[in-house]
């Protein structure tokens, strides 16, 4: 301004003033010293404009010194009064919980925030903030808000009370709606924050995240990447719950098995995991006696259930620096039993006993009930209370029957087929394999065949098995019998049905094959449901495998396999949205939704209105081809599921109130804490994009005076006003009078 001009003209007028301040007195010695002076007048005049150059510099350093100017185009703006806008990417995701000296890395986000505002309000002009969590980058908390002393109130008050989520969201995703929110803005500066823990895992991947910084830089945006946590903290955590959910049972133990990882930098040992029913601690403890540094522990344990319905289960670490992962949740429906309807073809042959004494010969201590009946009770009965049908050598079958069956299997129950002397297999090849859109996964031929045994031409037992993991228990040294195994009789394949599964474009997979190379056993889905096929007889007529001990736990691990999927409850990481499609003619309007009881949400009661949505293709059949068609269903969308825990929804049908339980976890790699380094990050963006990008480390405030951007410039300013001054000095003495020793004692010159 006018101050500064003043400044730097000083030395000029100085100059001037000094030139008139002497009377001008004529006498012989002074035209003796006016003649030297003319002969060197070119020297001395380029001497004294090079000394007030000098002056000139050095009044303009002082300046620059004390105002701390900053050599970067953005900066300059600022000072100008240019349109600022501030936009901090917030990461709150689940890692930035982790704890330490009590603090927390979100905890000294939200410090930087306001560190940020504080300095702005100081360095004033017309700045602004928008202010994106990744948990919610579609709702910013701020959106250009003008910054001033009323809004750094404000937002102290508002960043007290914000607490971090357990979500995990990609950075990419953020520095995705961070680019489109700037883009829109043409003009102006514009500064990109991103506060982060800055952990590997979400640098494993850089190529997308240096992609999004360069069209960031293109676009003249200042890419600042602020760290909060300082250093790797050591961390276990609770990566999975799960277990045989699908059969779980009133009053008979159910397996369960809890992984747990060990994400620090060294080894940890005996943790005990302590596990809850329904809100109660069990007496029960698993103890995990060592965990190496990287790796993870599965340890199983058994819970029995009193009653059927549904209950939740947790377990639980002790307390560690990320206290997020250290519980997961699970929840079971238990049933009261396990219903298997045995349809037998030929009630003589007494099949439905081999299947019922392995299941069910104590069902309260096995947990399941067969039901023995012809084929005429698939269509006059409900199947919903079945957990999986038995099909024991049926001749064939009608199609009310059929149609009743694959309703059943589409809608997730299981179905297992067993051959026999009765199959009729035009009916079976026609109806029931359908060109391979039907139940049965391959067409039969004529007639059944011997297994002949042979020494020579087929050595070796009968039965080659996979690794299939329904058909774990019976290979190795573990079970003696499958080598005893015999297959007598059996029905071949259809002689143009191409053997070698890596040859056909269909969704069968041969898990046994017999010695001779024919399958045996087969598997393929229809809708929803698991379909087993055995080309062998179910009692011992074809085979002797119903008379060891091995067929009763082949029996169970069948069950597990083929069991409604629609038993297991959904598991589901924090953040992802509840949608539910309700059939109108079923449910009414009115729907409520119960979070965990410690999330601090209070119940939701939706009023949804019926509207046409398009289901996925093939949904209305088993094939997955076909044209959707609009339907009528009530949408649901529930979005508020940050918190961990078991969330119910409440639906009202026609005749009763149905529940929905989900439980929630926090998305297990966020325990994952292990930090990239600043020279990892400045090597994935390249040298192109290291210079231009600041990263600041934890702890870190000089960038927030804005000392760290002009900390360079100011050591040259300070230099340049020591070289300027000295040689201000030199030039001054130069151009000065100096009298001679002799005359300054008052002799003559």
């Amino acid at each position: 301004g006018l101050g500064t001009a003043a400044l730097v003209s000083a030395p000029v007028i100085i100059h001037l003033i000094n030139r008139y301040r002497f009377r001008r007195v004529e006498f012989a010695a002074m035209e003796f010293l006016l003649s030297s002076q003319q002969r060197n007048r070119r020297r001395i005049l380029i001497e004294q404009l090079l000394l007030l150059l000098l002056r000139i510099l050095l009044v303009m350093g002082l300046i620059a010194l004390i105002a701390r100017l900053v050599l970067d185009p953005s900066t300059l703006a600022l000072l100008q009064g240019a349109d600022v806008h501030h936009v901090v990417l917030l990461d709150d995701t689940a890692s930035m919980q982790d704890e330490w000296n009590e603090t927390s890395g979100f905890a000294e986000a939200k410090g930087v925030i306001e560190g940020l505002v504080a300095a702005s309000v100081l360095e004033g002009g017309a700045q602004r903030l928008t202010v994106l969590r990744l948990s919610r980058l579609t709702r910013p908390d701020y959106l250009e808000q003008r910054i001033d002393r009323g809004f750094q109130v404000e937002l102290k008050t508002r960043l007290d009370s914000m607490e971090c989520s357990f979500r995990h969201v990609d950075l990419g995703d953020g520095l995705d709606s961070a680019t489109q929110l700037l883009a829109k803005q043409p003009t102006g500066v514009k500064h990109l924050h991103v506060v982060s823990d800055f952990r590997q895992s979400d640098w494993q991947d850089s190529s997308r995240l240096v992609e999004q910084i360069e069209v960031l830089s293109k676009d003249g945006v200042t890419v600042n990447l602020v760290r909060t946590v300082p250093d790797r903290h050591s961390n276990l955590s609770v990566t999975h719950l799960g277990g045989e959910l699908q059969v779980a049972s009133a009053r008979v133990p159910v397996r369960l098995t809890a992984t747990v990882a060990n994400h620090g930098g060294s080894l940890i040992d005996r943790v005990n995991l302590s596990v809850s029913v329904d809100g109660e601690r069990l007496p029960l403890e698993v103890t995990l006696e060592r965990i190496e540094a990287g790796q993870s522990v599965e340890r199983s344990f058994e819970v029995t259930f009193d009653s059927p319905g549904k209950h939740r289960v947790e377990v639980q670490l002790p307390g560690d620096s990320l206290r997020a992962d250290n519980i997961r949740h699970l929840a079971v429906e238990v049933a009261a039993v396990n219903r298997v309807l045995v349809i037998e073809g030929d009630p003589s042959d007494q099949e439905g006993i081999f299947p019922t004494l392995a299941l069910a010969a104590n069902p309260q201590a096995s947990g399941y009930q067969t039901v023995v009946a012809t084929s005429d009770f698939l269509y006059r009965n409900s199947l919903d209370d079945f957990q999986s049908i038995l099909m024991l050598n049926v001749s064939e079958l009608t199609p009310d029957a059929i149609e009743s069956l694959e309703a059943f299997v589409r809608e997730g129950g299981g179905l297992v087929w067993y051959v026999g002397d009765a199959i009729n297999t035009g009916s079976y090849n026609s109806l029931l394999y359908a060109e391979g859109a039907g139940l049965f996964p391959v067409p039969l031929g004529d007639a059944p065949r011997e297994l002949v045994r042979d020494a020579v031409g087929a050595p070796g037992p009968d039965l080659q098995l996979t690794g299939h993991p329904m058909l774990a228990g019976l290979q190795g040294q573990e079970n003696p019998e499958i080598e005893a195994t015999r297959i007598f009789r059996f029905f071949p394949v259809s002689d143009d049905w191409q053997k070698d599964d890596r040859r056909r474009d269909d969704s069968v997979t041969t898990i046994a094959r017999l010695r001779t190379r024919d399958p045996l056993l087969l598997e393929h889905r229809f809708g929803r449901g698991r379909v087993i096929t055995c080309l062998t007889s179910c009692g011992t007529g074809w085979t002797n495998f119903p008379q060891y001990r091995s067929f009763v736990p082949f029996q169970f691990e069948l069950q597990k396999y083929i069991s409604r999927p629609d038993r297991v409850l959904p598991q589901r990481e924090s953040g992802a949205p509840i949608h539910l499609e309700l059939d109108p003619a079923r449910y009414g309007p009115s729907v409520r939704i119960e979070p965990p009881k410690n999330s601090g949400q209070v119940t939701a009661e939706m009023q949804v209105q019926a509207g046409s949505v398009r289901t996925e293709p093939g949904a209305a059949n088993g094939t997955g081809t076909g044209d959707a068609k609009p339907t009528l269903r009530r949408v649901v969308d529930y979005s508020r599921t940050d918190y961990p825990g078991v969330y119910r929804v409440r639906l009202v049908s026609e005749d009763v109130s149905v529940e929905r339980w989900y439980a929630y976890n926090t998305g297990r790699d966020e325990g994952r804490l292990a930090l990239i380094e600043t020279g990892a990050i400045r090597k994935s963006l390249g040298p192109e994009l290291a210079d231009g990008v600041k990263i600041q480390e934890a702890g870190s405030t000089e960038w927030l005076a804005g000392e760290e951007s002009d900390r360079d410039i100011r050591e040259w300013i300070l230099i340049l006003l020591v070289v300027v001054l000295l040689g201000e000095q030199v030039m001054a003495y130069r151009l000065s009078f100096h009298p001679s020793r002799r005359v300054a004692r008052g002799g003559v010159a």
